[in-house]
């Protein structure tokens, strides 16, 4: 079983951390204006405003475990990364719904010196590089092939 890893510096998990206080300040208004009387709604009213409050606190932890799911990625392949080649067996992009960068889905078959082989997949911006045949750095951690095609 192969995982790309979460890479990101330290302003990529700065923002991660920012957008999850984004999204648990609701958490800290809403129930002050329940408690002091400024909100006057109906059950049904109250029940979406709490399911929001909610969804909000999800999506504010999921923010904040991708920032440590970066860290952690990130300093297990510095630690114990070893080089090795992808060389891409297929790929197949996706459409995008909204005209944003298109992505690619990579069939990768990765190897190296200190690496046995195996098979992965992998999710990236699509460049025009990516065709079957093309080989592609890679650092990987033999252990249970954590990997990545992003340079650390």
């Amino acid at each position: 079983m192969s995982r790309q890893a979460s890479i990101g510096g330290r302003g990529s998990r700065f923002m991660h951390r920012v957008l999850a206080v984004c999204f648990w300040l609701p958490v800290l208004i809403v129930p002050a204006l329940f408690v002091f009387g400024e909100l006057d709604l109906t059950w049904w009213q109250a029940a979406l405003v709490i399911g929001g409050v909610l969804f909000s606190v999800f999506l504010g932890f999921s923010s904040w475990w991708d920032a440590d799911e970066e860290r952690d990625d990130t300093a297990r392949l510095l630690a114990a990364g070893r080089q090795a080649v992808a060389e891409i067996l297929e790929v197949e992009v996706e459409d995008s719904l909204d005209d944003s960068t298109e992505m690619a889905v990579l069939r990768l078959r990765i190897a190296g010196p200190e690496v046995p082989s195996f098979d992965a997949w992998c999710r990236a911006a699509n460049q025009p590089e990516f065709r079957a045949g093309v080989r592609l750095k890679a650092t990987v951690d033999p252990a249970d092939n954590l990997f990545t095609l992003r340079p650390l």
